[in-house]
């Protein structure tokens, strides 16, 4: 059994009563966090983004009992203890402050709770995963120019770091990528075309729109030179202590 596998199959057998997943944006996470440990009970999609959870609602519906929760991560407003599994998918680069973040995780996780973060990064990619990891640097710059939380893809043994330091216990790593794909795929490449053109309209106004454009041009060649697979990501699995 691949490293993959055996990371699925200790998710798979969780089964949490009570299950919150943090930035969730329309519920697209939640849904699949619900199906990866085989359903809950009641789950909480919460994101500090009103009109994201708003898109998602019929989303989160279709998935199960999911309760839509407007909050920032760095403050939720639940009591202590109450959640049997708590995880974020690809957002801890959008946190302002991760510390605080990961630190309200714990604290609303019960103990003996489980404990996942899936997240992208940006070390040991193919040469396609990287026009991935390049094209997020831009978009986030873009982001932050607007005054956005978007922030540049983390070293894994950054994120490591960051999830060690939380004193959890009974740790699960593995790395995912989808790389049987074909990287220059019309479909993947149109798909790719519109977002850059919707960040060069994003950018419009700001004091370093030719530059921005100009990357995002460059950018647009990359794809279509080499193509695109979706970056390898971290996946962490781990217990609260009882």
């Amino acid at each position: 059994m691949s490293g993959m596998e055996a990371f699925e199959e200790r998710l798979s057998s969780l089964k949490p009563s009570k299950l919150l997943d943090v930035a969730s944006g329309p519920g697209r996470s939640a849904a699949g966090l619900i199906s990866s440990v085989g359903g809950s009970g009641f789950s909480v999609a919460c994101d500090i983004d009103r009109e994201l959870l708003s898109k998602g609602a019929a989303l989160t519906e279709e998935a199960g009992n999911v309760l839509p929760v407007c909050a920032d991560s760095a403050r939720m407003p639940f009591l202590n203890d109450i959640f049997g599994l708590v995880g974020i998918s690809n957002s801890i680069h959008h946190m302002e402050d991760l510390e605080l973040t990961l630190n309200e995780m714990v604290r609303v996780l019960e103990p003996g709770g489980f404990f996942l973060v899936r997240e992208m990064y940006r070390d040991g990619q193919t040469e396609a995963q990287m026009t991935h990891v390049l094209l997020h640097e831009w978009w986030a710059d873009i982001d932050q120019d607007l005054g956005r939380p978007h922030y540049s893809t983390f070293w894994r043994d950054e994120i490591l770091g960051f999830l060690e330091e939380l004193e959890l216990e009974d740790i699960s790593t593995a790395d995912h990528a989808e790389l049987d794909s074909d990287p220059l795929d019309p479909e993947g490449l149109e798909h790719v075309d519109n977002a850059v053109e919707a960040y060069i309209k994003k950018a419009v106004g700001l004091a370093g729109f030719e530059d921005y454009r100009r990357r995002g041009e460059s950018l647009r060649r990359r794809v279509h030179s080499i193509g695109i697979h979706g970056a390898t990501g971290l996946l962490f699995l781990a217990r609260k202590p009882s």
